[in-house]
Parts: structure tokens; sequence; C-alpha cells
């Protein structure tokens, strides 16, 4: 609940130092800054120092509410005195009279600049007569200065003040500050969100969190917090930002609603919906921002604040959206002429079309819709795919629909765009490519049988075609776990002279190849793969950053894990901009992988959990599977037994036939929790089944993880087999079989070269 949440002081420690040794030296201070800031915060925490040391410290509150009643915010001081009498029952309230053994008593006034008349000049009279000490805040907004009374303008301009800035927070902090009340992270993307919609402003973070909290939009999972739709406003947080929004009313709400569907716009656009005086003034007013070019002429138009955006988009119906997509629609068609849109360009009018209505090609739809995939914005491309599969109904909207509605988790409408199209499609190759992406949407929920059934429909229509469909089998054998199929179905494919048939091939062979301990020949194959692509357009069949995943995974198997890390890290902050899930799913699970590796635990829970939440979001339930259970593993790890066994129940709900390839993760986190709750014979009965499955499928990479895992938890002594333990090729592998035979024989010596190698390659989880 709200009431029991603690926010806590962040980012502000020098600047609180600052205002302290200021009023030590009888100097007053003015907090300057923006509404939400952190002005009355930071007053409080210096109110806490004084009173800490014995000082009387009182607060008084101007309000918009109380500034029409004279004195109101002296009542408690100074009862129904007047004039000089008000002053003196201040003084005497206060125990302004030099005899304070503590030092003179410190006045808070917060929102100085919304006193009334009389309560400002007994405010000038009080600190004139000394022996009190003011802190004060007050809004820098240009609205906040009109109007001030003439002894708080003389007041603030008197030598004996000091006027200190309050301004934003640091990113870093906010989200400090977040995750400190809430007991737990924020996932990546999160964090993003959070820190984008509050700008700086941690009065806005809070409220935003409290009112997403309330909502529902914001909820953990195994211990992280993530945004499912939209941030929601508290009332409080409402108000503050709508009152200065609410009065606007003609082209000043236009060039608003224009910019909150539009995000930030040309200068020349919005100039030529709106006009330009109602920009100035808005820009005067501190609504909008102009970003201005080399020339010193205004080149974009966006508003003062994410918050405007968001609060006012959720006040707009659907065919108020209607309307300004329209609006955007046929300005800018009557701005660009003739001219040549860029990919960005024709990317913004189509979706300004789609949402406004106005119909437009197949052809420019597919093209924005590809662009949108190549920015990472999935869901958009789904919007945009769909619309023209909806138009149409031709193969080539199927297979962009297909594609991203699967990425988006809706395996079933993926399936159904392509079914639908197939009786269409008579190019062979595009037939082939369509049954493939159906039996993938089939294989990753579970449902291998089906999906085998409709690699096998493709047989009747035998050409090089279906050199396309054995390469998707070899992938199906490779995810199931049967490694030395997978490797041979796919290596002569890896030279087809279908571009389609070598990226399908080459996913199939690298990954086959990394977990049979042959990584340095999965990083030469992907190399050969991403030298030939050329042009070739792989998309509807995947994404080729796949590629570059797999060689992440093949670096840290090879002994390079500085070089995995790295990457999994700059992957993970480039994709949490990103909307799309899978994605983030791959991004966030690689980081968590190399983060354990490492030795940073308590980082790669965070990401692992975030990655089983995103892959079971969009339902590939083998993926969320290993994810989860290195989430186990790393729970129990850290002493959280109990969480790692709410984990493993968790993972038990997920169906998945088609993904076993790495069911050991589940087995060595099963051992841990058994090891957790004193009962080896358990965890060496669920390690020796990992092992038997593992070497059935020549998965040696994995044999040598958990043979290492059994050293880890000191059950080698229940475990046979080991002496007929060939020693892996790859560097880690190779360190993991080091360590266990030291181990099992007791050599100190080699336990500790063993540890050397896992540090040398920034394996300090096991260097240690």
């Amino acid at each position: 609940m709200a009431a029991s949440r603690q926010w806590p002081f962040v980012g502000r420690a020098d600047l609180l130092s600052r205002v302290v040794e200021l009023v030590d030296a009888d100097t007053h201070v003015v907090l300057n800054g923006a509404p939400g800031v952190g002005k009355t915060r930071l007053a409080a925490e210096v109110a806490a120092v004084f009173s800490g040391r014995g000082v009387n410290v009182h607060r008084i509150v101007a309000s918009p509410a109380g500034s029409p009643v004279p004195l109101a915010p002296f009542a408690a001081l100074v009862g129904n005195a007047v004039g000089s009498e008000a002053v003196q029952a201040a003084r005497v309230a206060l125990g302004a009279n030099g005899r304070a053994g503590a030092g003179d008593p410190v006045l808070l006034v917060d929102d100085v600049h919304l006193l009334d008349d009389a309560s400002a000049t007994v405010l000038q009279q009080l600190l004139a007569g000394g022996h009190v000490r003011m802190v004060a805040t007050l809004r820098n907004t240009a609205a906040a200065t009109v109007g001030v009374p003439a002894a708080v303008d003389r007041l603030r301009h008197e030598a004996g003040v000091a006027h200190v800035d309050v301004t934003p927070l640091a990113d870093d902090h906010i989200v400090s500050m977040v995750e400190r009340a809430l007991a737990a992270p924020l996932d990546g993307r999160g964090r993003r969100l959070l820190v984008e919609a509050a700008a700086g402003n941690p009065m806005y973070a809070r409220e935003l969190v409290e009112g997403s909290l309330a909502a529902g939009v914001l909820a953990g999972h195994a211990g992280v917090y993530s945004f499912h739709g939209d941030l929601t406003a508290t009332p409080l947080l409402e108000e503050v930002v709508l009152a200065r929004l609410a009065p606007l009313t003609g082209s000043h709400r236009t060039t608003l609603e224009l910019l909150t569907i539009g995000g930030s716009l040309p200068y020349s656009l919005v100039e030529r919906a709106v006009g330009f005086e109602a920009l100035e003034e808005l820009e005067r007013s501190g609504i909008i921002t102009a970003a201005v070019g080399s020339d010193g002429r205004p080149q974009g138009i966006d508003v003062a604040h994410p918050l405007y955006r968001e609060l006012t988009r959720a006040r707009l119906g659907a065919l108020a959206r209607m309307r300004i997509y329209r609006t955007l629609a046929d300005t800018e068609a009557a701005a660009a002429g003739t001219h040549e849109r860029s990919p960005a360009q024709r990317l913004r009018r189509a979706v300004w079309c789609v949402r406004g209505g106005v119909e437009l090609p197949e052809h420019e739809l597919l093209d924005a819709a590809s662009h949108a995939v190549a920015a990472g914005d999935v869901p958009l491309a789904t919007e945009l795919a769909e619309e023209a599969h909806r138009a149409t109904g031709s193969a080539a909207g199927a297979m962009m629909a297909s594609w991203c509605a699967g990425q988006m988790g809706r395996h079933d409408d993926a399936v159904r765009f392509l079914r639908d199209a197939l009786p269409q499609e008579t190019d062979p190759w595009a037939r082939a490519a369509m049954r493939l992406r159906i039996a993938e949407e089939l294989w990753w929920t579970g449902r291998t049988e089906e999906g085998a059934a409709t690699l096998a429909d493709a047989d009747a229509e035998p050409g090089p075609w279906t050199a396309l469909i054995d390469a998707q089998r070899g992938m199906h054998h490779m995810l199931v776990g049967d490694l030395p199929q997978a490797v041979t179905i796919s290596t002569p494919l890896m030279a087809h002279e279908h571009v389609w048939v070598r990226f399908v091939a080459t996913l199939a062979y690298t990954l086959a190849s990394i977990y049979s301990d042959r990584a340095t020949d999965a990083i030469e194959a992907s190399n050969a793969f991403l030298a030939t692509v050329g042009d070739g357009d792989t998309r509807l069949l995947g994404d080729p950053n796949q590629h570059l995943a797999v060689q992440l995974v093949a670096l840290a198997q090879s002994g390079d894990l500085a070089t995995a890390s790295a990457f999994a890290e700059v992957a993970y902050q480039e994709t949490m901009r990103q909307p799309s899930i899978q994605a983030r799913g791959w991004a966030a699970m690689l980081a968590g992988q190399a983060a354990e590796l490492s030795g940073r635990l308590g980082d790669a829970a965070r990401f692992l959990a975030e990655a089983e939440q995103l892959w079971a979001s969009v339902d590939v339930p083998g993926f969320a599977t290993w994810c989860g259970a290195g989430l186990a593993r790393t729970q129990a790890e850290l002493g959280a037994a109990d969480e790692a066994a709410d984990t493993l129940a968790r993972l038990r709900r997920y169906v998945r036939p088609g993904m076993l390839l790495n069911e050991h993760l589940v087995h060595i986190a099963e051992a841990w929790v058994a090891v957790a709750r004193s009962d080896r014979a358990a965890a060496a009965e669920t390690l020796m089944t990992a092992l038997d499955r593992s070497t059935r499928g020549g998965q040696w990479a994995n044999v040598a993880e958990t043979w290492h895992e059994a050293a880890r938890l000191d059950v080698l002594d229940l475990l046979p087999g080991a002496d007929g333990w060939q020693r892996p090729a790859g560097a880690l592998a190779a360190a993991r079989f080091d360590m266990v035979s030291a181990r099992r024989t007791g050599d100190a010596r080699g336990m500790e070269a063993a540890g050397s190698a896992f540090e040398s390659m920034g394996a300090l989880l096991y260097a240690a």
C-alpha cells in the first residue's frame, strides 16, 4: 500500500549539505525549481538536520486556497494578532530571542510566492528583526512570478538571501528512488519508460508508480517489477499537470493534440496546421519547446514535458484520435507534395493514414511494416501488416502479418493468416516458406506432431525448395536436443544457393555445434553466413539478429566471456528502447546468462526473471523454461531456496515437448533446491537424469555444466560415470572438466589452476 511505502531521499546529498552550510552561516535560502522537482522534500531534509540538533523548526505553507485569507499561513504562530503584534507573536512562538541554546529557529516557507500580502509583510519584518533563519521554496515558472506580493519580491532580492536551484534528478537517481521504494528492481523497459515519463521529476515518478500500482499496470514477477500497459497517474498528479493544460482552447488545444498523437513534429508541419501565433504563445507559457537548427531557425516542436502528452492522450476518445491522425495525414500530404520521403517519413505517414482511416496501397503498408520491424517496433509492424492483409489477402501480406503476430505471441493468428493465403500462392519457394512458418509457430507452442505433419505436406511438392523444409527439420532436431541429427541435416544445406535455406540451416548448425562443444565451428559458420547474405531478405523467416545472439552464446562457451558480456549488455540496453517483446526476451536472456557466469547474481536474477516473463507473455514456453530454470538456480545460490522452489513450480506449468535442448537447466535448479533442503540423494538423482539425457543427445557442453554443478553442490560421490567423461574442447567446458577432476581427486593445485582458468575468461562465479 502507498501509505506504508517509504520514498527515499536520493541524489541530493551535496545540495543538502550546501543548504545546511548556508543556514548555519545565517543566510536565508530560497530553493528555486519546477513543480514536483523536490524543493519541499529538500526543505524537509534540511529541517530534519536542524531538528536533530534541537533547533526549533516551524513550517508554514502558502497555497492558492489560503492566499486570499490574510495571515492564514501564520495562523498557528500569531493567533488573532495583526500588524506589528502579529510579528511579535510570531517571534515569541518561534523563540526568536537570540537565547536559543541550539541556535536560532528555522522557519520553512513552502511556496513563498503564494503568500498573501499581509503574510508576506509579516515574514519580511520577522526576518528583518533577526534571530530567525528562513528556508523557502519558490516555483521558477513564469506563472509563479505573476502577482507575487511586493514584500516577497523585495525579500527575494535582499543581500542576505541565497538562491539555490533544485534541478531535475538524474535518471539513475530516479530509478534508485523507485526501486528502493518498491524494495525490488524494475525491468529494463520499465526503467526506460519511467525515466522518460518523469523527465527527472521525482514527484512525477512517485505518482506514476503509485498510480500504476493501484491500477494493476505495474506488477511484480519473481521479484522484478514490469509495466503492463500505459503508465497511470494518480489523481494528484493529474490535477497538477492538467491545471496547466485544461485552459487551452482553439489552435492552442489543436497544437497540443497534434503533438500528443504525432509525437515530436517538424516545425513546418505544425505551423501549417495551426499557424505561428499559437506556437509562439505556447512556447512562452512553457507548454511546448522548439528545437533550433544551426541556422537559428526552429526545426522541431514537442511538448515541454512527456506527461503533457500522456495525460492528454488518456483523455482523447477513439473518434478524436481518428480526427487528429487524419489531420496529420492530410497536412503531411499537402506539405510533402511530390518530394521523396525517407523510410522514417513513409512509416510515419502510413501510421497516420491507417489510424486516420485513409487508404494506402499494400506495397506502402508492407514497406512501412518492414521499416517498423527494422526499428524494433513489432507491435506497430503488426498493425500495418494486418491492415495490408485485410485489404488484399495476398501471400506477401499474410507472411508479414503472420511473422509479426507470432512475435507478439498470437501464434494461432499467425498460423491462420498463412493457411488462409496458402491456396492462393503459386510460387513454390513462397509456399515452402509459408509451411515452414506454420510449423515453426506450432513447434514453439508445443504442438510438435502437428508441426511435423505440416512439413510433411511439403514433400508432396518436390523440388529445390524442399531444402528449406529439410533445414527446418534440422532446427527441430536441434530444439528437441538431438544434436547429431541436427548437424547431419544442416551441414550440407549451409552451402545452398538460396539464402533462406542457408539462413535456417546455419541457425540449426551453429546452435547444435555450440551445445556439442564445438563453439569455434559455430562462430566460423555464423560469420560465413553473414558474409554471404548480401541483400537477401530473411526477415519473414526470422530475425537476422538471431545469428548475432548465437555468436554471443558461442563466445561464452569458447571462453571469451568478457566480450560476450559486453555485447550482451549493449544489446540489452538497446532493446529496452524497443517495444518488440521477443527482442527484449533474447537480450534479457543473454544478459542474465552472462551476468550469472560473471558472478553478478543479483543482476542475473533480475535479467532472467524479466526474460522468463517476456517469453511467457508471447507463449514461447521453451525459452521461458530455460530462463526460469536459470533464475531458480540463481535464487538458490543467493540463499532464497523457497523462492527457487516457487519458480520451479511455475515452470512445471509450461508445456515444452519441442524445446528440450536445455532441459538439464531445470534438473540443475532442482538439485540446488534439494541440497538447500539437505537432500543430497535427490540432488544426485535429478543430476543423473540430466547427464543421461544430455549424453544421449550429444549435448557435451551441457554434460560439462551438469558435472560441474554436481561438484559445486558436493554430490560427486553419489554420481557414477565420471571416469568415462572425456575432456571437452571448448575453453569453458574444459575448465569445468578440470575443476571436477581436481575435486574428485582432492587435487588442490588442480583446483587452483581451474579457478585461474575461470578467472581469466571472466567466469568469476566459478573462480572463487
